[in-house]
């Protein structure tokens, strides 16, 4: 959830670190994200990712197929993670199950699950670790 301070709040199953609280321990009452003047958030299968008002994307949750952008090094972080990739800022964040699209000043970027072609790239099903741009 939003709030018109530029708060973002989460609740709920956190057993990937999803709520970027920190932690992977559920919560049943709304908890501040530490991430401030957010504007955009996007909720995937097991991941989200925040968009701030200056540009910056940050994910937290699985990364298991890479939906976080963090390579494949990373499998989850429960703490907000920038998306370093990116080199101009973005406007716009949306996420799938275990997908992630970016909008950003200088075009579209794509990462995470390819495996029926969610990405709208050819990678021939072959998941995507880091930002990738794309037309």
């Amino acid at each position: 959830m939003l709030d018109g301070k530029g708060n973002a709040w989460a609740t709920g199953n956190n057993d990937a670190g999803q709520l970027c609280l920190g932690d992977m321990i559920d919560k049943l009452i709304p908890q501040r994200i530490p991430v401030k003047n957010i504007v955009d958030v996007a909720i995937g299968g097991q991941h989200t990712l925040l968009l701030d008002s200056d540009g910056t994307v940050y994910g937290c949750g699985s990364n298991k197929f890479g939906q976080l952008g963090l390579s494949e090094a990373v499998e989850t972080s429960p703490n907000p993670v920038k998306v370093y990739l990116l080199q101009v800022p973005a406007t716009s964040v949306s996420a799938g199950k275990d997908h992630s699209l970016i909008i950003a000043e200088d075009g579209n970027y794509v990462m995470g699950s390819n495996a029926y072609g969610q990405l709208c790239v050819d990678t021939q099903g072959e998941n995507v670790y880091a930002p990738s741009a794309f037309d």
